[in-house]
C-alpha cells in the first residue's frame, strides 16, 4: 500500500462511497466486491469505481477495497465515463 496523500479517501471512506452505490441497487457491499463478472453487477461496481473516484481516491487504493488490479479499475472507470456522456 502506498502512503497515503492529503485529501486522498481512506479505505474506510472507499468502501462508505461503495455501499452507498450498492444500496442504491439494493445490493450490499459483499455482493459488489465478490469476484461475479455478470451484468449489471459488473456495471454498478464500476460506477461505484467511478464514485470512488470522484471523490478523490486513487486506482490503486480502490483496487485494494475491491481485491482488484488497479488496470481493472481505471478500465472501470473509464467504462463509466463512457456511460456517462450525453
Amino acid at each position: 500500500m502506498r502512503p497515503r496523500e492529503p485529501g486522498c479517501l481512506s479505505d474506510m471512506q472507499i468502501r462508505a462511497v461503495m455501499a452507498s452505490v450498492a444500496a442504491l441497487h439494493r445490493l450490499s457491499l459483499a455482493e459488489l466486491v465478490a469476484r461475479n463478472r455478470r451484468q449489471p453487477l459488473a456495471a454498478i461496481r464500476q460506477a461505484a469505481m467511478k464514485a470512488a473516484y470522484d471523490r478523490g481516491a486513487h486506482p490503486e487504493d480502490i483496487a485494494h477495497v475491491l481485491k482488484r488490479d488497479r488496470s481493472t479499475v481505471l478500465h472501470g472507470i473509464e467504462v463509466e465515463r463512457g456511460r456517462s456522456l450525453p
